[in-house]
């Protein structure tokens, strides 16, 4: 088998990261070796430094089993802070740059090892639009996936490549006709424009224009949550106020106990649930009051829409 042509396309994301390979008829989604279950084609975003004389990073599933146990040396939701050049532990030298080269090993270890053990050195990694190109997160992520072992690596917006993806399963389409893709993600929300062409060569937009990306996404709804939970039991983390280890602990505990709450309200009108190993709260919010809260974020994007459509000439939002 000749190597020179496997590509493997990594969906690296704020909170989870997925990927999938080229092959002869198509492309394979890559499954993740260590998660729980076999076929499971997410693995978090998430690293953890080991408490060893040379410490070590672990990704994944691996990384979660410490997320609660030792939340000092674990890291997550981290992908618009890459650009901090300084050590992320006072006992080495890891830096972000190294924890992203070591998540994108994982997947192309896992992608080789679904390849039956051959090679695959070519990358292409999404990127939010919020990165410029050529700019200081664009080239971390280049040099990170080079660390990571990918000889080629070619860089592509997220929401440039939804629309490719869009394009691709949307069937026939009229060559007068405009699709805007709304791209939110876990934490960045970019659109993109496909404007179709009778020419079988649809025009896709979506690279950097003014507006053309922002910092909104699902964690900030987690937040949000969290706010109003706190707002109404400001006590909560009064205990821990002497362990600030504890207290971190308390806070991932409580950001995915609200990030299950937003999942419930994606299918039901009310949550209402005790909060886990605190049994005197309980968290009560329906459909309507969860709308309302995220409301402003939501009328972001459309403004970002706006601005987009706007500077490549088209139509705004009505």
């Amino acid at each position: 088998m000749t190597t020179s042509k496997i590509w493997i396309g990594i969906d690296f994301g704020t909170c989870f990261s997925s990927a999938a390979r080229r092959i002869p008829d198509g492309v394979a989604l890559v499954p993740c070796d260590s998660a729980p279950n076999p076929k499971t084609y997410l693995v978090p975003t998430v690293a953890y430094i080991t408490r060893e004389p040379t410490p070590r990073i672990l990704t994944g599933y691996e990384a979660e089993t410490y997320r609660l146990h030792d939340p000092e040396r674990f890291f997550a939701e981290f992908k618009l802070e890459i650009t901090d050049p300084d050590p992320l532990l006072p006992d080495s030298d890891i830096t972000y740059k190294d924890l992203i080269a070591a998540i994108l090993a994982d997947i192309r270890q896992d992608a080789i090892k679904d390849n039956n053990d051959y090679a695959i050195d070519h990358a292409v990694i999404t990127v939010p639009a919020i990165y410029l190109k050529d700019g200081a997160q664009w080239w971390i992520m280049q040099d990170a996936a080079r660390k990571a072992g990918f000889n080629k690596v070619e860089l592509m917006y997220e929401p440039q490549a939804a629309a490719f993806y869009y394009d691709h399963i949307a069937g026939s389409t009229s060559p007068s006709d405009l699709t805007l893709v709304y791209d939110l993600g876990g934490g960045t929300f970019d659109p993109a424009l496909i404007e179709h062409s009778d020419t079988n060569k649809d025009h896709i937009f979506g690279l950097g224009a003014p507006g053309g990306g922002s910092v909104c996404g699902g964690i900030h709804f987690d937040h949000l949550l969290m706010g109003r939970f706190l707002e109404e039991y400001p006590e909560f983390f009064d205990p821990y106020a002497r362990d600030p280890i504890k207290k971190t602990t308390a806070h991932f505990e409580l950001l995915a106990f609200c990030r299950h709450v937003k999942h419930i309200l994606s299918s039901k009108n009310v949550a209402d649930l005790p909060v886990p190993g605190h049994g005197q709260y309980h968290y009560r919010i329906n459909r309507a009051d969860f709308d309302e809260m995220i409301a402003p974020l939501i009328e972001q994007t459309f403004s970002a829409c706006d601005a987009f459509l706007k500077a490549h000439k088209k139509i705004g939002l009505n």
